[in-house]
């Protein structure tokens, strides 16, 4: 049967795009800014259709609810434990937005670990589709780091779904520890069964693709694959003098935000630095008793309120994972910034001067900014150079275009389909 050029042309340019967030919400968390990013690539250079998995849009209903139920036992029933995330995501998961048209997609692009459950049934649809999924980072190492610290599970959004009661039910005590060791265990069964079953898997930090290689066969390591998000100077660096004042941008909705407000406010109260704190963001915990010279703002949608040439950035982080976009975003407007290494994890930062490992040493740092000035410019040169040269939106859309463009993997479509009727066989294509 013969095809006429543009009919061929829209075949090669068909892709779906499965969300599991609404991109559309006035939120700015920086990884919203990363898969509108990755829409708009894809609306440029495909015929792109968009199925939503994002849990208050479909609304936990009791079909749903029986779904996620049904994943979940029959995982633990099979000694293939499903993460509560992936199960939860599974029971809204389905097939019917991708039957619009007879043909199949050339592209698929899932975002984000919890996809997985929609992942085995297209492996089984479409096995000749090239599939991505975007992990981010990898959450059952973040799992690992809320262990240590001993911080219940953080449910994200899907919080206004279950409501505050079962919240704070599921997220202490022992339950929750139960819950978040669990937890760790299935998302990392999740990660390895997702690499086998994609063409390719992205992630930002290049330490978690390390760790992610270490865990998996060395046949899968091609498959794995560092975009690190696109972020541009937004203007010449600003003159800084002294006094400085420090800040720290964030909500305490996140477990690394929290953990770090929580460790400054320590020394603050501790070491009583004559140095002020400027926290910025929306905070759910009540601080009533805060220390002097610490400031709470609540949001500032404008950045530019907040970084002048008096302010450094400081955000010594507890948890590593991904990348923070938050520092990326201070050397955006030219402001150094003070942290550890988690802080600075995936970024190629050499000699760079302001990482601070222990409380002591951060604390005599705090106590006598204006010892640092010659590092606050060093620190400024060294993150600015490292936007410009890795950092860039063509890059970004180059590597993205690569992703979605290049060849499938040269993996047995064979292998990967018998891994994928494994997984799925107990599980209908029509739930």
């Amino acid at each position: 049967m013969r095809i006429d050029s543009r009919r061929s042309s829209e075949l090669r340019n068909r892709a779906v795009a499965v969300w599991t967030r609404d991109l559309d919400t006035t939120d700015q968390a920086g990884r919203l800014h990363i898969a509108r990013a990755v829409r708009n690539i894809f609306a440029a250079e495909y015929e792109t259709k968009e199925v939503s998995l994002d849990l208050l849009k479909n609304g936990l209903r009791p079909l749903a609810i029986l779904k996620s139920i049904y994943l979940f036992t029959i995982g633990i029933l099979l000694g293939k434990p499903l993460a509560l995330q992936c199960a939860l995501f599974g029971g809204v998961s389905t097939l019917k937005g991708f039957s619009d048209s007879p043909e199949a997609p050339n592209f698929i692009y899932l975002d984000g670990v919890r996809t997985l459950v929609l992942l085995r049934r297209l492996r089984v649809r479409w096995p000749e589709a090239k599939i991505v999924c975007d992990l981010d980072d990898l959450m059952s190492r973040r799992m690992s780091f809320w262990i240590r610290h001993r911080v219940g599970i953080s449910f994200g959004y899907a919080e206004k779904l279950f409501g505050v009661p079962m919240v704070n039910i599921l997220s202490k005590g022992r339950l929750a520890r139960l819950l978040i060791r669990y937890e760790r265990f299935a998302l990392s069964r999740a990660e390895r069964e997702i690499l086998h079953l994609s063409d390719a898997v992205v992630l930002v930090s290049s330490v978690d693709a390390q760790e992610m290689r270490q865990r998996s066969p060395e046949c899968l390591h091609s498959k794995i694959h560092v975009v690190l998000p696109p972020v541009m100077a937004k203007g010449a660096p600003i003159d800084r003098t002294p006094p400085y004042r420090l800040v720290f941008v964030g909500t305490d909705k996140l477990v690394q935000n929290r953990l770090t407000i929580e460790y400054l406010l320590d020394i603050w109260r501790t070491e009583r630095p004559r140095t002020s704190l400027h926290i910025f963001g929306i905070q759910q915990r009540a601080y009533e008793t805060i220390p002097p010279n610490v400031l709470f703002h609540g949001f500032v949608e404008d950045l530019n309120e907040i970084y002048d040439g008096h302010s450094v950035l400081l955000t010594p982080s507890m948890i590593g994972g991904g990348v923070k976009t938050k520092v990326l975003e201070a050397f955006s407007y030219g402001i150094p910034v003070i942290g550890t290494n988690f802080t600075f994890e995936g970024m190629n930062l050499p000699a760079y001067p302001l990482i601070f490992e222990d409380r002591h040493s951060l604390a005599a740092a705090i106590k006598n900014l204006d010892a640092l000035t010659e590092s606050f410019s060093l620190a400024v040169r060294i993150g600015t150079e490292f936007l410009a040269n890795e950092l860039t939106p063509t890059k970004f859309t180059t590597r993205w275009r690569q992703l979605a463009g290049s060849r499938p993997s040269a993996i047995s479509r064979q292998a990967e389909f018998l891994l994928a009727a494994e997984s799925s066989i107990h599980v209908s294509s029509t739930l």
